[in-house]
C-alpha cells in the first residue's frame, strides 16, 4: 500500500479529446484559490465523494480545503525555483483557472496537457481515495500532478521517464512524512538495484525512482537547484531526452552525457547503506532503508571481466579487495562496446579516497596508497544499445606520494583518466567537504 501513493501519472497525448472535461457522479461544487489561478471541482455525491471530514467547520471538505491549499503553495515554491508557471486554462472549465477534478480514477493522479493554438494548458485529475494511502497523500500527489503542468510550459513531447523523475523530485521536496518517506526507500531501492537498467525504464514505477537522477543532477560539483530548470530548457529546444541531457550536461560540468551519468553512477555506489558522508546530501530526499545499495560483484586479481546488459545509459558495479596490500592499481581493460569506467579507493570503512575516470577500453590507474584492508570499486557505464563485455587486467603499482592537504583544508586528486574528468575533481576539490570523518571525496 505505501507504494502505490505514488502511483501518479500525467497524459502527454491524452486518450480524451481536446475541450473535455469530466462529469462527476453529483452535483459539482468548486474552490479557488485566492489567486484564482486554479479552481477544484468536486462532489459530496456518489462513486467521485471526497471525505465528508470538515475538521474547521467552514463547509467545505478538508479534502478540498488541502488540496487547493497545497496547489497555491506549490504554485509559489515552483515559482520561486525559477519554474515557469502554469498558462490560463483555455476556459474549457469555465474559468481561466488551471481546473482540477475529484473523481473516482485508475491512479491517484493524472495530468493532461491540452494544445492549442496558443501553446498548452493543463488540467489534473485527484481520487478522492488519496486520503486513506498517507497522511499527507493529498498533498504530495496534488504537487506532483501540478509539477507536469508546470513541465508542459516547456515540452509535452519528451520522454515519460523524465516528466515523472522531475515530478517526484520536487514532490519530495515540498512535503514528507514516515509514510512518504518509507515510499521514497522503495524508490531508491529501486533505481539502485535496477542500475543495470537503461536509464529511461518505465513501468513498476522505475521512472518514478529517476528522482535520484535528478538529485544527482542538482548537487553533483556542489548544489545549483537552477540546473534542474536549466535542464527543462533543454529538453525544450530538443525532443530526444538523452541529446537534450548531453547539451545541458556539457553546459554544467564540460561532461557528455555518460560521462556525467558515469559519476552519478560511482556516487551511487556510496548511496544510502553504503553513504559515506561525502557523495549526496541527507537533509534532501533522505534514503533510509538500511539494506538499500547497489548490486556489486565481487571481483578477483590479476584479471577480471564485467558484463553490461543490453539497452544503454546503464551500470554495473565490482569490487577488488585490496588484499592486504597498500599498493594502488593499474587496470588495463578492453570493452567491445563504448562507455565510461572509473576506479575508487575504497578504505575498511566504505569511505571514498582517491579516483581514476576514463574511456572504458583505456589504461585507469590511481597513485596513492590505499587501505590494505580497503576494496577498489570499479563502476562501469555503457551507453551502447548492445550488450557488451570488459576484460581488465589488474596490476599493483608503487604508490606516488602526494603533498598532503592545507591544515583544515581538503584535496583530490586523481590518476589516469580524461581531461573533464581531471577538471571536475578539482573542482569539487575547492569546496566544502561534507564530511568530518575524512576529505575523501569533497
Amino acid at each position: 500500500m505505501i507504494a502505490t501513493v505514488l502511483a501518479s501519472c500525467l497524459s502527454l497525448l491524452p486518450s480524451v479529446e481536446r475541450g473535455f472535461r469530466p462529469a462527476l457522479s453529483g452535483p459539482e461544487s468548486t474552490l479557488d484559490d485566492d489567486a484564482g489561478r486554479y479552481r477544484l471541482h468536486y462532489t459530496v455525491v456518489g462513486d467521485d465523494a471526497v471525505p465528508p471530514d470538515d475538521v474547521d467547520g467552514d463547509g467545505v471538505p478538508d479534502f478540498a480545503s488541502r488540496a487547493i491549499n497545497a496547489l497555491s503553495e506549490a504554485d509559489a515554491r515552483y515559482a520561486a525555483e525559477g519554474w515557469r508557471t502554469p498558462g490560463p486554462d483555455n476556459g474549457d472549465g469555465e474559468s481561466d483557472a488551471v481546473d482540477v477534478y475529484v473523481r473516482d480514477i485508475t491512479a491517484f493522479g493524472f495530468a493532461y496537457a491540452d494544445v492549442g493554438p496558443d501553446g498548452p494548458t493543463c488540467w489534473m485529475e485527484l481520487d478522492p481515495g488519496i486520503e486513506s494511502v498517507a497522511p499527507l497523500g493529498i498533498e504530495s500527489v496534488a504537487v506532483h500532478e501540478l509539477h507536469h503542468c508546470v513541465q508542459y510550459r516547456y515540452t509535452v513531447t519528451s520522454h515519460p521517464w523524465v516528466y515523472e523523475a522531475t515530478a517526484t523530485w520536487e514532490q519530495y521536496r515540498l512535503h514528507t512524512d514516515d509514510t512518504l518517506q518509507a515510499a521514497l526507500d522503495v524508490l531508491w531501492n529501486q533505481r539502485l538495484r535496477g542500475a543495470d537498467q537503461p536509464m529511461d525504464t518505465t513501468g513498476g514505477r522505475f521512472e518514478y525512482a529517476g528522482f535520484a537522477v535528478m538529485k544527482w543532477w542538482t548537487e553533483f560539483g556542489g548544489a545549483d537547484e537552477d540546473r534542474l530548470v536549466a535542464l527543462w530548457e533543454a529538453l525544450e529546444a530538443e525532443p530526444d531526452w538523452a541529446l537534450a541531457l548531453d547539451a545541458a550536461s556539457e553546459d554544467a560540468w564540460g561532461l557528455s552525457l555518460v560521462e556525467a551519468l558515469h559519476h552519478h553512477a560511482t556516487w551511487n555506489r556510496f548511496a544510502c547503506s553504503r553513504d559515506d558522508g561525502a557523495h549526496y546530501d541527507d537533509s534532501v530526499h533522505p534514503c533510509t532503508f538500511p539494506a538499500t545499495s547497489v548490486n556489486v560483484e565481487e571481483l578477483a586479481a590479476p584479471a577480471f571481466s564485467l558484463a553490461a546488459p543490453a539497452g544503454g545509459m546503464l551500470s554495473v558495479y565490482g569490487d577488488l579487495p585490496a588484499g592486504g596490500d597498500d599498493r594502488p592499481v593499474e587496470l588495463d581493460c578492453s570493452f567491445d562496446g563504448e562507455g565510461e569506467l572509473g576506479i575508487v579507493a575504497v578504505d575498511r570503512d566504505g569511505v571514498a579516497g582517491e579516483e581514476a575516470h576514463g574511456p572504458a577500453g583505456e589504461p585507469l590507474r590511481l597513485s596513492g596508497a590505499v587501505d590494505p584492508d580497503g576494496v577498489f570499486a570499479v563502476v562501469l557505464t555503457s551507453r551502447d544499445e548492445a550488450a557488451a563485455t570488459l576484460q581488465c587486467g589488474v596490476e599493483r603499482v608503487e604508490a606516488v606520494v602526494e603533498p598532503g592537504p592545507e591544515p583544515g583544508g581538503c584535496s583530490c586528486s586523481s590518476g589516469a583518466g580524461n581531461p573533464a574528468a581531471l577538471w571536475l575533481l578539482i573542482l569539487l576539490a575547492t569546496g566544502p567537504c561534507r564530511t568530518s570523518r575524512r576529505c575523501a571525496a569533497c
